[in-house]
């Protein structure tokens, strides 16, 4: 019988680890905070006057697009507002990227201060690139009517009231407040307010997400849910348990507090659409007077409950909710790591016999790698395209109804991709594998054994950054481990759970994200996720090598097993040989034959 290079005993046996880990994820559960209140009712928010601001925005001011002079000539009209409520003002002007140009843009941050210097931040965007620009006007109207509703109320803490530039380009203005503000040390929270008026309502009406793996407050979070029941009498809505695992799996957020989290504040946007892509008519008939009163009513209810705190709980940097209790991310991610160091200890034994037998492993290591070179290929020629304003520079620009892309514009960059991959896979590839073949030949186990290495150090390093999405693809790996074991009844069976868990994570991503985005059925939309990157480019680098080594995996799993063979000789002579001692020349053997001669003379 053949010997596997894979021992199942050291699999079995460290499979402990991961029984372990589990046992401590069950005991690290956690209560969820509780919502915060205020005594004070939010009677002090007059609807009437919001909505006659927002409809004075939108009629005088119907073109704004970012940088542009109804833009600048709208700041001028805000900080006008905040001096005239005693808010000492200041502008922020800075250089931004819009519709393929650069323009000047302005922030004007309005502060009134309070008895402590913890801060509290009020957010809303001001451009617009369609015209009237109603969803962006109600959002400044709201902001100014619940800046003069706060400064006749006593108050704490300092509040701080911004009017951003560039929301409409890939949230330029919250950018530059993440990473420039000078206080930030002293933000308590930031309540960003887009499009609150809407006549349809898409849930959830409050979107906590970040840019990056990880999330904020979900004292903040539960505070605002509460704010919207008792005030606007409807209900928020939420992500179920999946959907905030795949949220910080594969992050992104098409509203402005995306990047506010990203930077490490406790944010939450307040908005009647949800992250639709899709639009209602940019008309002031397609705004509600009463959801303004409601929402208006929320946020300073929301503001109020913040004020009379005196601390925000905080929150892990990432976590998944489930009923009344919450799992923290490092519980998940000693779970993940549980799971993935079987695999890697028994690949590494695996690796080592295979070399000791004189196995040809290192050619397959190669192999799989080689596997990521097209990847590799398209992710520079998607930069360059990047560079040359062929394709949005990020995931967030490629989406959002203001900046995405029509189809003709992207269709072909796009179509360059996809003949760079075919052409790359098909040229490229070979060369870099150094084998014309691949696993499909009838080839043993070495395969498998190298890919299982290979892809175990890939999401050791994935797990490093984003435990969530190296969690999703451990199981693929497991599956890619065990296809190095001899052939066996359940074959089929493997074959398809291994493919099924290999594309695990990118149907996963496509799909929820499809119908949480409403993307529809435009095939361009779906390449422009999965081309468009976050902005960094270790994990850029870090997903190509992994999207190959999947493909690898695909490829080993769908291979015609080949029998297992062993470069030792242990054998010597004709088949019907049985072995040393078995013709009399070994000092036992004839010891034997001696007695059996004395036996026969004693008879």
């Amino acid at each position: 019988m053949p010997r596997s290079l894979v021992d199942i005993r050291i699999y079995r046996a460290t499979l402990v680890l991961a029984l372990l880990s589990l046992v401590v994820v069950m005991f690290s559960l956690e209560e969820r905070p509780p919502a915060l209140t205020s005594t004070l009712a939010p009677d002090a928010f007059d609807e009437h006057g919001a909505f006659t601001t927002t409809s004075d925005i939108a009629g005088r001011y119907p073109d704004r697009s970012p940088g542009g002079a109804g833009d600048d000539a709208l700041a001028d009209v805000v900080e006008g507002r905040f001096r005239s409520l005693s808010f000492e003002t200041k502008r922020d002007e800075f250089s931004a990227e819009s519709d393929g140009q650069s323009e000047t843009m302005t922030n004007v941050v309005a502060t009134l201060s309070g008895r402590s210097d913890r801060q509290l931040v009020v957010m809303a965007h001001r451009d617009s690139r369609t015209r009237p620009g109603t969803p962006s006007a109600s959002a400044t109207g709201m902001l100014l009517e619940l800046a003069r509703a706060a400064a006749a109320l006593r108050h704490q803490k300092t509040l701080v009231f911004v009017s951003t530039d560039g929301g409409d380009a890939d949230h330029a203005g919250a950018r530059r407040f993440a990473d420039e503000y000078g206080d930030r040390a002293d933000v308590d929270a930031v309540l960003v307010l887009e499009d609150p008026a809407a006549t349809r309502v898409k849930r959830p009406l409050t979107v906590p997400w970040s840019l990056r793996s990880g999330r904020g407050s979900l004292q903040l979070l539960r505070t605002a849910e509460g704010a919207l029941r008792r005030e606007a009498g409807t209900t928020p809505g939420g992500e179920s348990p999946a959907g905030q695992y795949m949220r910080q799996a594969w992050p992104l957020t098409l509203r402005e507090q995306g990047p506010l989290v990203a930077a490490g504040y406790d944010a939450v946007t307040l908005t009647a659409r949800g992250e639709s892509s899709k639009r209602d008519p940019d008309s002031l008939s397609s705004l509600s007077r009463l959801r303004l009163a409601g929402f208006g009513k929320a946020a300073l209810a929301t503001l109020l409950a913040l004020d009379s705190a005196t601390e925000i709980r905080s929150s892990p940097p990432g976590y998944v909710v489930f009923g009344s209790q919450l799992v923290p991310e490092w519980a998940l991610a000693l779970f993940a790591l549980g799971l993935l160091l079987p695999v890697m200890i028994t690949a590494v034994d695996a690796f080592a016999r295979a070399r000791r037998r004189g196995r040809q492993v290192m050619r397959w290591a190669r192999w799989s790698l080689a596997a990521s070179s097209p990847f590799l290929v398209v992710l520079a020629a998607a930069w360059l395209f990047q560079l040359l304003d062929w394709l949005p520079s990020s995931a967030s620009e490629a989406l959002a109804p203001a900046t995405r892309p029509s189809f003709s514009e992207s269709a072909p960059a796009l179509v360059a991709l996809v003949l760079l991959f075919a052409l790359s896979w098909l040229l490229l590839r070979p060369r870099v594998a150094a084998i014309r073949h691949g696993p499909a030949q009838g080839d043993g186990p070495e395969a498998a054994v190298a890919l299982s290495l290979v892809l175990s150090v890939e999401l050791l390093a994935l797990w490093a950054g984003n435990p969530f999405a190296a969690l999703l693809m451990i199981p693929a790996l497991h599956l890619c481990l065990l296809t190095a074991l001899p052939q066996g009844p359940n074959r089929r069976l493997l074959v398809s759970a291994a493919v099924a868990t290999a594309l695990l994570l990118p149907a996963m991503v496509l799909l929820y994200y499809g119908a949480r985005l409403d993307l529809g059925a435009d095939p361009t939309r779906y390449l422009l996720l999965m081309v468009a990157g976050d902005g960094s480019a270790w994990n850029a680098l870090l997903g190509s090598l992994i999207a190959g080594s999947l493909v690898s995996a695909v490829l080993v799993a769908l291979a015609r097993p080949g029998g297992e063979r062993d470069s030792e000789i242990t054998v010597r002579g004709p088949s019907s040989y049985a072995g040393p001692g078995s013709l009399g020349g070994t000092e036992s053997a004839l010891r034997d034959e001696r007695g059996q001669n004395l036996a026969k003379r004693k008879f």
